[in-house]
C-alpha cells in the first residue's frame, strides 16, 4: 500500500490557493525544555524562523496556525532552511494536536 497525501501531515502555506511551501512530516520527537519537534523534508520553498505556518491536514481535516521557532539541518541551527533540505523545526506556540508522520500509516 503506497503513502497518498491523506495520510501524512504537512505543513503548507498558500496565497490565493497557489502552494508556496510544502514541508513533508517524516518524525516527531518530544525534547524536554522545547516540547514537540518536527523532522522531514521541505519539498517546495523556504521556511525562515518566526514563520507563521499551517499544519496539518489534521485527524480531522483542518489546519492549524503554528509559528517557526528554531531549524535544525544536520545537528546545527540555522535560520532558514529551502527546498531539498532535511530540517527539524521547533515551534513557539505548541499546538495541541496528534501530529501524524508516515510511518504510523504503514
Amino acid at each position: 500500500m503506497g503513502v497518498g497525501a491523506s495520510h501524512l501531515s504537512v505543513l503548507i502555506i498558500t496565497f490565493n490557493y497557489q502552494l508556496l511551501f510544502a514541508f513533508q512530516i517524516d518524525s516527531v520527537y518530544t525534547i524536554s525544555g522545547v516540547g514537540r519537534v518536527v523532522g522531514g523534508t521541505l519539498v517546495r520553498g523556504t521556511i525562515r524562523e518566526g514563520d507563521n505556518l499551517l499544519l496539518g491536514p489534521l485527524d480531522d481535516g483542518e489546519f492549524k496556525s503554528v509559528t517557526v521557532g528554531t531549524i535544525h539541518r544536520n545537528r546545527l541551527p540555522c535560520r532558514f532552511v529551502t527546498a531539498g533540505q532535511a530540517p527539524c523545526i521547533s515551534f513557539t506556540h505548541q499546538p495541541h494536536v496528534h501530529i501524524r508522520n508516515v510511518s504510523e500509516n504503514k
